[in-house]
């Protein structure tokens, strides 16, 4: 069985507003891996780290990304590996800037104004796309999990840090 995982990065709040914001409760309880249901980790950067596990939606669909990246930046992913869908999501003061989807049925879309961490790749990728006689033949690997872990350092199916580092903390749902 497959992941199906959501997780968004917020750069610019604490990480006590991020989870107030969001209903949830930083428990104190640290972990190598990003479980129960939610989670959260300091990044690099910056960066707060918000992780659920089996999620229902994407991350759009489940969270209020506008109201999120308010006066901040987010970054977003979603994972579906049973149906083959992923996404990288950049949002800004409540706007929806640059997008990464990988969809079996519909193809890889890159749409908006990437950040300068990932115009470099988000150019090799568009002439590699220019380049094929057909896109679909162009093997770009999982595009969306690649892209956020050059942005952010984290990848949904790896570890965060050394093993024993735990670097992660039991988030817990206040409502």
């Amino acid at each position: 069985m497959g992941f199906d995982l959501n997780w968004f990065a917020v750069r610019d709040k604490t990480a006590d507003a991020v989870c107030g914001g969001l209903g949830l409760r930083r428990s104190g309880e640290r972990t190598d891996f990003p479980s129960p249901r939610y989670a959260g980790a300091e990044l690099a950067g910056g960066w707060y780290l918000v992780v659920e596990e089996s999620a229902r939606a994407h991350v759009g669909d489940a969270w209020d990304l506008a109201d999120i990246s308010k006066g901040c930046e987010v970054a977003a992913f979603s994972v579906a590996e049973t149906a083959g869908y992923a996404e990288l999501l950049g949002w800004r003061d409540g706007e929806l800037v640059w997008a990464v989807r990988d969809d079996p049925d519909t193809g890889l879309d890159l749409t908006g104004d990437f950040p300068a961490e990932l115009a470099g790749r988000i150019a090799e990728v568009r002439a590699q796309l220019a380049a094929a006689s057909d896109p679909d033949d162009v093997d770009l690997g999982d595009l969306p999990t690649d892209l956020g872990k050059a942005y952010l350092g984290f990848e949904y199916d790896g570890l965060l840090g050394a093993p024993g580092d735990a670097r992660f903390e039991r988030l817990d749902a206040t409502v």
